[in-house]
């Protein structure tokens, strides 16, 4: 299974595109990436301009595009603080919805972090114990509390790069490029002081708790860990596959980006070139994050909210995956897929299942059907009974209607009817020419059809207490009789009399009588013996 997930942020919309397997990972197909400034104006008139809503929609058509080129045919998007904040944002999601075709989930806080929790846990090794993350969007900052099963607390406070970058420094540099020494020394004081205040209840709260490691994520920090780096080994051209950022490192940046020049952020190595103005309140925010919460140093995670998302998508269809993976069938797996929505009993449509088949094979000097019909056979046993999931009475022809409109996948229409007719024939009154389905059917169609529909009968009958008694079947053809022996580990009176009842459709195919006669008990065969010998049973079995 391929899919594609969108985080829509306040800066940056990035798509990651992955394979899901069986065993619970994934491959990764590609990630890419945009820094639309969607909150740009939001964060002061608390709606999204119409020059932002046009890039973000271009990156999306272009991300949905490079998806379909490889084979990504499942997409989930989910938008964070920009459009959960404006005033417009149903006005955004309906565009991308009428332009592009995607639908956007807008997601909390407090489910943006346990997100953030997911990618996380599944990338790196928790440390014992309590875990906090950190993770700076443009819009707000998460604090998620967590162990290496759980999230504990949850906490997002208002205070991301983008947003702070607007208050504090936006119309300050938009009046002089360059502003003052004293100017920009203000407005980082005036910066550190508001997040200060911001931080005390969630500071207060974190200091109650024993905290083993603190991560972080986002842009911003991977952003200061590489600057940080290069920093302290200016002679390195690239940086290591994991990162950490300490504090006394983070101090010596956080000077140097309170006095740099815009041409020096440019040509600074780590820093991406498109975040020089919003690393300024960024840097802020993590310095101050490290004083107030006393760090000495922060891991760096390179997961996040999309590989959260990833691994989200990846348990709710864990189950179809392993189905997947053992039952490479398209058909089977399609056929199986119906049978569980419709919560059918397995182990009597298993046995019907292996009668049919047997009865097939057996048969199949006197029968004029293929090894196609067998396969449609198969699949009929299992489905026979799924009316029951609407109702008992008349489950036959309900089992008929289910089959012809839930639209089975790698089957043709004209096998889809044949399919669902069978099943609906496994019971009650015979398969007629004037019954209106059967009527659209070519006459070889409807003696195929009734051919099937006798088998089916007949092992239908052969279970008809659910409890797997018959054990096996021996047949012996003679030209005025059909004998039929049947094996069982117990009494199997009850399926006797009604094999006698319903065979009588296959006694008129056959043009000779259907006899038949108690073999002996097993007592010490394995249940479902003859699954063993069938390999197209034994997946159903295994499923």
């Amino acid at each position: 299974m391929k899919v594609a997930v969108f985080d829509i942020g306040t800066n940056s919309i990035h798509m990651l595109m992955a394979e899901l397997k069986a065993n619970g990972s994934f491959e990764l197909l590609g990630k890419e990436k945009e820094m639309v400034r969607l909150g740009d104006g939001m964060l002061s008139s608390g709606r999204l301009t119409e020059e932002r809503m046009d890039l973000a929609i271009r990156a999306l058509k272009k991300f949905k595009f490079l998806a379909e080129t490889k084979g990504v045919k499942q997409l989930y998007a989910v938008a964070t603080s920009a459009v959960r904040e404006s005033t417009n944002g149903g006005d955004f999601l309906k565009r991308v919805y009428r332009e592009i075709g995607l639908r956007i989930q807008v997601i909390t806080g407090e489910e943006e972090g346990r997100l953030i929790y997911l990618g996380v846990k599944n990338s790196v090794v928790l440390a014992p114990g309590k875990n906090l993350i950190l993770d700076i969007g443009g819009g707000s900052v998460e604090f998620i509390l967590v162990d290496s099963q759980e999230v504990h607390w949850v906490r997002s406070l208002k205070i991301g790069s983008a947003r702070l970058y607007e208050k504090f420094f936006k119309k300050l540099f938009k009046k002089n490029a360059s502003p003052s020494p004293q100017a920009k020394a203000e407005a980082f004081q005036s910066l550190e002081k508001f997040l200060r205040k911001k931080l005390k209840p969630v500071v207060k709260r974190l200091k109650q708790e024993k905290i083993n490691h603190v991560w972080a994520t986002s842009g911003t920090f991977q952003n200061l860990a590489s600057m940080g780096f290069f920093m302290e080994n200016p002679g390195i051209n690239s940086k290591p596959r994991s990162l950490t950022l300490e504090k006394r490192t983070l101090q010596k940046l956080y000077a140097w980006i309170k006095n740099s020049t815009l041409e020096q952020r440019l040509e600074a190595k780590g820093l991406d070139g498109r975040r020089v103005d919003i690393i300024l309140s960024g840097g802020a925010i993590a310095w101050v994050l490290m004083q107030e919460l006393a760090l000495t140093s922060l891991s760096l995670s390179d997961a996040a909210l999309r590989e959260g998302l990833v691994y989200q998508v990846l348990q709710k269809n864990r189950r179809l995956l392993r189905t997947e993976a053992e039952i490479p069938n398209v058909r089977l797996r399609s056929v199986l897929s119906l049978a569980h929505r419709c919560d059918y009993n397995r182990e009597h449509a298993q046995q019907v299942a292996k009668l049919s088949l047997y009865l097939f094979d057996k048969l199949q000097r006197l029968h004029p059907l293929s090894g196609l019909d067998r396969e449609l056979l198969y699949y009929a046993a299992l489905l026979h009974d799924i009316g029951y999931y609407i109702s008992f009475r008349k489950h036959h022809r309900h089992a008929y209607y289910l089959i012809k409109n839930s639209d089975l996948t790698g089957f043709s229409e004209e096998e889809v009817e044949l399919l669902a007719l069978v099943s609906r024939y496994h019971r009650k009154s015979f398969p007629k020419s004037h019954h209106e389905a059967l009527a659209r059917l070519v006459r070889q169609d409807q003696e195929r059809l009734r051919w099937m529909a006798a088998l089916l009968r007949l092992a239908d009958a052969l279970d008809r207490s659910h409890f797997a008694v018959v054990d096996s079947l021996s047949l012996r053809i003679y030209e005025d009789r059909l004998l039929v022996t049947v094996h069982a580990r117990q009494d199997a009176e009850y399926e006797l009399w009604e094999a006698e009842r319903r065979s009588q459709l296959l006694r008129r195919l056959l043009k000779r009588p259907v006899i038949f006669k108690r073999g002996k008990v097993i007592k010490n065969s394995p249940k479902g013996a003859l699954v063993k010998k069938d390999p197209v049973l034994r997946l159903v079995k295994a499923s």
